[in-house]
């Protein structure tokens, strides 16, 4: 005698096809999810998932009266690359800035593009000392990473850095980004 009569087995076979279908629906959301909030080129968080981040961050600070800083990078010369060795290159720049940021971080560092060459750092539960300690590692860290031409030439990578920290630089953590833009911004210019 057969465990399975005809009509389990097409009852079994239904059900492994919505199964089929329930599990490609879920890859499906979670790299459409993944689309919708990394940068395509940087594989890091796009502005939009890094502005919500933020969010996020400043309601923490506030409800539980904790530090955090921000930062914003800005690759000094960036368009000198593009214009001299061609997007392709400034595209692996960037890729290359991403990487060297990525490593220097923390894991609950938040990390995203900005806009175009610049990139943005959140760091929960961090006073202005600790991002201080961090914008010297990312510089080191740039110092060590060879940014070579198509014509293996090595041509020095400098970026420009704008801290703000809460509540030390502001009481109003969600001006943290625009006073580390205004703070990159000098740097960029002295």
């Amino acid at each position: 005698m057969d465990v399975y009569n005809e009509h389990t087995v097409s009852l079994l076979s239904t059900l492994s096809s919505f199964i089929a279908i329930a599990l490609e629906n879920a890859k499906l959301f979670e790299e459409t999810k993944k689309l919708a909030t990394t940068d395509s080129l940087t594989s890091i968080l796009n502005r939009r998932a890094l502005e919500e981040a933020f969010q996020k961050e400043v309601m923490r600070a506030q409800r539980y009266n904790r530090p955090f800083s921000a930062m914003i990078l800005d690759i000094d010369n960036f368009k000198l690359f593009n214009d001299t060795y061609g997007h392709t290159f400034g595209d692996e720049v960037l890729k290359t800035v991403a990487s060297i940021l990525k490593k220097s971080c923390r894991k609950v560092d938040i990390l995203g593009r900005y806009r175009g060459d610049e990139f943005s750092i959140i760091l929960p539960e961090t006073p202005i000392e600790g991002a201080k300690k961090l914008a010297e590692r990312i510089i080191n860290n740039l110092k060590n990473t060879p940014i070579l031409t198509p014509q293996n030439n090595k041509i020095p990578l400098n970026i420009s850095i704008g801290i703000a920290s809460y509540p030390f630089d502001t009481l109003e953590p969600e001006k943290l980004l625009t006073l580390a833009d205004t703070v990159m911004y000098k740097a960029k210019t002295s």
